[in-house]
């Protein structure tokens, strides 16, 4: 819908919108919100990543849980925060390897081991 209006309103053409812009046109909140719900429904209970949570959230000035889940799947910590619940799905010996990898990579420069 924004997308719409917006080349209605600018009158650029969309094949000339940059690479950029037009990612942020497809960008779907609903989809990311409901993705993100779900994964913080299925790891609230597990202490590990409550712990994952509290530390990622820290870094926002925040104690709350979903707002570290947010940090966890920013840019920085995508990847390593997917293998590691990968790895909790799986039941996978690799968990704490994953967990630890994420923990570490949470932590400020100069913290780190």
């Amino acid at each position: 819908m924004y997308k719409d209006e917006w080349v209605d309103i600018s009158q650029v053409p969309l094949e000339e919108i940059d690479e950029e812009t037009l990612d942020e046109f497809q960008y779907d909140e609903a989809a990311v919100t409901q993705y993100l719900d779900e994964v913080y429904e299925e790891t609230k209970g597990d202490a590990a990543f409550r712990q994952l949570y509290s530390v990622a959230a820290g870094l926002m000035m925040s104690e709350d849980h979903q707002i570290g889940l947010a940090v966890l799947m920013s840019y920085d910590y995508l990847g390593l925060f997917q293998i590691c619940l990968q790895n909790k799905r799986e039941s996978s010996a690799r968990f704490q390897q994953s967990y630890n990898e994420l923990i570490n990579a949470l932590k400020p420069m100069r913290e780190r081991k």
